[in-house]
């Protein structure tokens, strides 16, 4: 299982977390959200040094702003969370691989999913006005009923509590999680005292 943490801002903060050994690190370039990582040159030069896979979170931003931002920041993946078409996307895609948020409400909007062909990975959360994610569940029962291609991580609220629930998710394309607000101990601040225990006792049961 790959893990994605994702919303952080500080420099000794994120070598903490690369340190527990997770798959993705989240940056947060959405400029309502608490956790937003201005541009700036000198924390970019920090973030291009990781050899961990870094993923920039955009929302209904400008295909020459994400452009900049991921050459910048050395971007591997660029995610979408607002309304972005099949064009849009397309341009994206001569940046960088992109992971496309799909909002879950009810169980019809994992039904016949229309994805476009070159999006490398899917990332299911709770749907929701606001950008950039919830941190609410929505009902895993209805992953069942997704149909599609794409592998896909599960967002939205995941806490150290979950590890049983994760357990019983049985699909053959879920391959990881995206963990953010449950594990803060303050927006944009992870707290590894709860992610090292959580994601130990996780890689434990599936062995």
């Amino acid at each position: 299982m790959e893990i994605k943490v994702c919303g952080l801002k500080v420099e000794d903060n994120i070598r903490q977390v690369i340190d527990l050994g997770v798959d993705y690190i989240g940056l947060n370039f959405y400029k309502p959200s608490p956790r937003y990582v201005e541009p700036d040159v000198t924390f970019a030069a920090f973030i291009k040094t990781l050899t961990v896979q870094k993923v920039g979170v955009f929302v209904n931003e400008s295909i020459q702003t994400i452009k900049e931002i991921s050459q910048l920041f050395g971007l591997d993946y660029i995610q979408l969370h607002g309304h972005e078409n099949d064009a849009f996307i397309e341009e994206c895609l001569t940046v960088g691989k992109v992971i496309q948020v799909v909002g879950v409400n009810g169980p019809e909007d994992l039904e016949d999913l229309k994805i476009n062909e070159g999006v490398s990975y899917l990332l299911f959360d709770k749907k929701s006005p606001l950008y950039g994610g919830t941190g609410i569940k929505f009902d895993w029962n209805w992953l069942e009923l997704y149909n599609g291609q794409k592998p896909f991580l599960l967002a939205g609220g995941i806490g150290p509590d979950d590890i049983d629930s994760i357990q019983n998710i049985d699909h053959e394309l879920f391959i990881g999680l995206d963990l953010n607000s449950k594990f803060e101990s303050e927006p944009g601040i992870k707290d590894v005292q709860l992610l090292d225990p959580f994601l130990k006792k996780l890689f434990k049961e599936q062995i």
